[in-house]
């Protein structure tokens, strides 16, 4: 199933967001607990490096909150909900297909994942962010 969600990205990536799907949807306090830890290493993060894309990095926790939202609509389909969890758990996934915070590119398959999955909730416009 999450193949059809998530149809362009690379094999590591889907590999690790089928992980995060497969396990359901999450207490909303456990993928707010990990947006927090998320938020708290962005901050560390573009406090000391030079060359960060920040800007990529808040849109990602814009999305995050728009989709947690989401997650209170009744009308959701069940993987709906599982994907939603799976796009908010890769995002704060330390060991997802590219560290968030090790690289240049780092954001770019948390960016991928949260545009597909925005998409497929029925969420243009936070899919928008990554146009």
């Amino acid at each position: 199933m999450s193949e059809s969600i998530v149809p362009h990205i690379s094999p590591m990536t889907r590999f690790v967001f089928q992980h995060h799907f497969e396990r359901g949807e999450r207490p909303r306090s456990e993928l707010l607990a990990g947006l927090e830890r998320w938020r708290r290493q962005l901050a560390e993060v573009k406090r000391t490096r030079e060359f960060f894309d920040a800007q990529l990095a808040e849109r990602l926790l814009r999305a995050a909150g728009c989709l947690l939202e989401e997650l209170g609509r009744a009308n959701l389909s069940a993987h709906q909900r599982d994907a939603i969890s799976a796009a908010i758990l890769y995002l704060v996934d330390d060991d997802d297909g590219e560290p968030d915070f090790e690289s240049l590119i780092g954001l770019d398959d948390d960016a991928e994942v949260m545009q597909a999955v925005a998409r497929f909730v029925g969420l243009d416009e936070v899919a928008g962010f990554f146009d």
